[in-house]
């Protein structure tokens, strides 16, 4: 009968290794970022360092990916849970997510300062991820494959240089982030807000920020006035005060920067009535801004106080007593 020749033989020599994908050495994994991390653990990884740790044994293509998680954070379900967050990822170029990373859907009170804050964290977040991604996308492809480790060194490419400045201002905005949410956060700890009095839809839009225009309104009323606020979180003592200052403001008793004045512009012209009655008297202007000013969402929960609009001088710091009679008379 046939039989085949042992292996080995002249005539039936020894199968050749294998060439391909099973014979081939296995490429080492890249690491992947860091899943189902609260907010808090992901970010101390970052800022611990100028260059953080993580960043320091992959290249800077597999580091693109880290950083991106830090401009789109993935909320894990025991964070959504304990703070109400109801998406699945979080954007922080945005400042309403900030907020709600800092816990605004639990309670939390923001100052004129915190919403300030996380509005100018949000817009650098998205600045400087953008450049940083401008800086990868310019670098050539050995350039994107240098390790984190090697930014360090003095001898680096232009586009080395470059990437590695603009990445160390997006961690440096990070850092802020982290510890913007971190103060918030431990406030709901140390002093945890009390139980809504009114409608949590309206106490809600405390947490949101103001309009440009009207933020920078409101930063020269409180640096011109002496505003008493009932709650720090509220965004103005009075609404009727407040329109009575910017009715000053128009009618030139109060002098605006060229800023200012480009934010009044604005607030006039959202405030429209389509009157054409002229000339407008303080009087009117009070009334205008006061109309417009109790329906904007942002001030919805700010003590209006209508009775305001009729007194003079409402705006003014002026002591108890005969000071309004004093300028009155032109005295002062």
């Amino acid at each position: 009968p046939f039989a085949l020749p042992p292996r080995g033989s002249a005539a039936f020599p020894p199968r050749p290794p294998l060439v391909g994908g099973l014979a081939l050495p296995k490429k080492p994994s890249i690491p992947k970022p860091p899943r189902d991390l609260p907010f808090g653990s992901l970010y101390t990884v970052y800022i611990c360092s100028p260059t953080s740790p993580l960043l320091e044994p992959i290249s800077i293509s597999s580091a693109m990916r880290y950083l991106d998680q830090l401009r789109t954070h993935p909320v894990p379900s025991s964070e959504k849970e304990e703070y109400n967050i109801p998406d699945d990822r979080v954007v922080c170029t945005s400042s309403k997510s900030v907020l709600q990373l800092c816990g605004s859907n639990k309670g939390v009170r923001f100052s004129t300062a915190d919403v300030v804050s996380s509005r100018l964290i949000a817009a650098s977040m998205e600045e400087k991820f953008g450049g940083l991604d401008e800086a990868f996308k310019a670098l050539t492809q050995a350039e994107k494959k240098t390790k984190g480790s090697e930014l360090s060194k003095t001898e680096l490419t232009a586009g080395l240089r470059a990437y590695k400045e603009i990445q160390d201002e997006f961690l440096e905005t990070c850092g802020r982030l982290a510890l913007l949410v971190a103060r918030k956060r431990k406030e709901l700890v140390d002093d945890p807000p009390p139980p809504f009095e009114v409608d949590p839809e309206a106490e809600m839009k405390l947490a949101m920020p103001l309009p440009l225009y009207l933020q920078n309104l409101i930063d020269k009323y409180e640096s011109e006035t002496s505003p008493s606020k009932p709650h720090p979180s509220l965004a103005l003592d009075s609404v009727a005060r407040f329109s009575a200052f910017l009715a000053a403001c128009v009618t030139g008793e109060v002098w605006c920067s060229t800023e200012e004045g480009g934010a009044l512009r604005v607030l006039v012209g959202a405030s429209d009535d389509r009157s054409d009655r002229p000339p407008f008297s303080d009087a009117y202007w009070r009334r205008r801004f006061f109309n417009f000013l109790s329906k904007v969402r942002e001030l919805k929960s700010a003590p209006k106080k209508e009775k305001m609009l009729e007194e003079k001088y409402v705006w003014e710091e002026r002591d108890k007593g005969g000071a309004d009679n004093d300028k009155g008379t032109g005295t002062s």
